[in-house]
């Protein structure tokens, strides 16, 4: 008997897990069903109980008679397909999360003739989708420059801006192109809500300002909320746009911290025993084998031209543009951060299902176990989630 192909056996410290990629089903089991497993073919009598957990393993597809061709973790040939082009890191609005901690005081401005470099160096390993990004990136001057440039060799443009800058003029220059998009920043449906945020009182009505013009012209756009403690999103009372109240939790990168997260907050992002109820999706999965989801199919330029691996993780870089090109600069040991280099996570049976963002950490140590995961794995138990909440912010 052999394991089927696309399914997996993982080891843990405690406990190990079955992967069917056929159907995204995980299964928790026990040592000894994995001893069993990883030495199926060198036993001789199987017992009763053997002999029926065998027989279920089949109906469940995970063994087959024959052998399969040889299951490799690395199958997944996902590569670089997404940038971050960072075009200034001066912002006219200080808000008090700021991954990338943009003020009125940064005064870095990426040139026109380095944003046509970087282009042609992203375009060179492949990459087809871009953001562009700041600061707020309409306080760079060549910004419309930029914009002819990169509308001709991309397929995909978004621009991520808070949208104070943007009057009927910028907007009707935007529509000109398809393949241009907008995402904006906003906090809440409360104007005070959302300036708390800014840090600058009258952003929320210039912001929903641009959003109805963009609207009216019928140019794609979305809206990307980040929750934290001290904004109160209230009730929707608009159809610009839609809130999600589970998504994206304030991460601690940048100006963002412990103090901006609450008890319930931080409830939202646990890792616990129903983050692995839901099905596991084999793209994903096989890409965590390999690497880092992010760091291996994403890269962050900097206005300064320095190549990260993600926008809110500036202790790891691949180096600078002005150095060299892209594809010779690009760093594998980044890309294949996996979390069989994690501290605790390499013992850990859900590694591979499980999303991590490196970034969101608390310790100053790359390799650092994500805080919000519930799960001891010396111990193959789940913490009681009120009880490590509780826990947590006495620490803390």
């Amino acid at each position: 008997m052999y394991l089927n192909t696309d399914v997996y056996h993982v080891k843990g410290k405690t406990h190990d897990c079955i992967y069917n990629l056929n159907d995204g089903k995980l299964y928790h089991i026990g040592k000894d069903l994995g001893k069993l497993i990883e030495n199926i073919n060198g036993i001789d009598k199987f017992t009763d109980e053997e002999e029926t957990c065998i027989r279920k393993l089949s109906e469940c597809g995970i063994l087959v008679q024959d052998k399969p061709d040889d299951n490799k973790m690395e199958t997944s040939n996902e590569k670089f397909n997404f940038a971050w082009i960072e075009i200034c890191d001066f912002c006219n609005l200080k808000c008090k999360h700021c991954y990338n901690e943009s003020s009125p005081v940064r005064n870095h401005f990426m040139k026109y003739e380095d944003f046509q470099y970087v282009c042609e160096q992203l375009l060179d390993i492949g990459i087809k989708r871009i953001q562009i990004i700041g600061g707020e990136p309409f306080c760079n001057k060549e910004i419309k420059k930029m914009i002819q440039y990169a509308q001709t060799k991309f397929e995909s443009i978004e621009i991520f801006t808070n949208g104070t800058m943007l009057d009927e003029q910028w907007i009707d220059f935007i529509g000109m192109y398809n393949n241009i998009k907008l995402a904006f920043s906003v906090y809440s449906y409360i104007e005070k809500e959302h300036d708390s945020v800014t840090m600058v009182n009258g952003s929320y009505k210039r912001t929903l300002n641009a959003i109805e013009l963009v609207k009216i012209k019928k140019i794609k756009y979305r809206v990307a909320t980040v929750h934290m403690k001290g904004c109160l999103v209230g009730e929707k009372n608009t159809e610009l746009f839609t809130i999600n109240p589970y998504k994206d939790i304030v991460r601690l990168a940048g100006r963002g911290s412990v103090n901006l997260l609450t008890p319930k907050l931080l409830n939202k992002k646990l890792i616990t025993k129903e983050t692995f109820e839901t099905p596991i999706d084999k793209r994903r999965v096989l890409n965590n084998m390999r690497g880092n989801r992010c760091f291996n199919s994403r890269l962050y330029i900097s206005c300064d031209m320095d190549i990260y691996p993600c926008v809110m993780e500036r202790k790891l870089s691949h180096g600078n543009l002005k150095n060299g090109k892209l594809k010779d600069l690009i760093d594998n040991k980044i890309c294949s951060l996996s979390k069989d280099y994690i501290e605790e996570c390499n013992e850990c049976e859900f590694r591979y299902a499980c999303y991590d963002c490196r970034p969101d950490r608390i310790s100053d140590s790359l390799y650092a176990k994500p805080y919000y995961c519930t799960y001891d794995v010396s111990k193959g138990e789940w913490i009681d989630k009120d009880k490590f909440i509780d826990k947590f912010f006495k620490e803390i």
